[in-house]
């Protein structure tokens, strides 16, 4: 793992801004994945669903937290999905119901293959944890 995708890695908000690298790694998608959301969700459900999928490859876990989402992100996955992006807006605003976050959440952890973790992988991930804070 390269020392910039540390950065995110097991958070689940966007407490500082994105790069502009960190935009088009993460949250480019591709055209398959803009086919799926635009046929699977209602326009104002779309650009959500693109930052739920991007956060998780940036981060390794769903966003969840209800703090403003940047504006940068929001036009960002808005332009791919050719939806009018809001301004300002915060996970709270995008889903007026917590069952739609989740079913979100869902669809992208299935989407990027990603499995529940055993106590193996707990255990190993800790120790890599351990060693990366160390050298900080």
């Amino acid at each position: 793992m390269n020392h910039w995708h540390r950065r995110f890695l097991g958070t689940t908000s966007l407490s500082n801004g994105l790069t502009d690298f960190e935009l088009e790694h993460f949250f480019t998608l591709s055209a398959d994945e803009r086919n799926m959301i635009k046929s699977r969700y209602k326009p104002n459900h779309r650009i959500a669903a693109g930052i739920q999928l991007g956060f998780l490859r940036l981060a390794g876990c769903p966003l969840a937290a209800f703090n403003v989402l940047p504006s940068k992100l929001l036009k960002y996955i808005g332009h791919q999905l050719g939806e009018t992006a809001p301004t300002i807006a915060s996970l709270r605003a995008l889903y007026k119901r917590r069952a739609t976050l989740y079913q979100h959440q869902s669809w992208a952890i299935d989407l990027s293959g990603l499995v529940a973790f055993s106590q193996t992988s707990r255990q190993q991930l800790k120790a890599f944890l351990e060693v990366a804070a160390g050298s900080c």
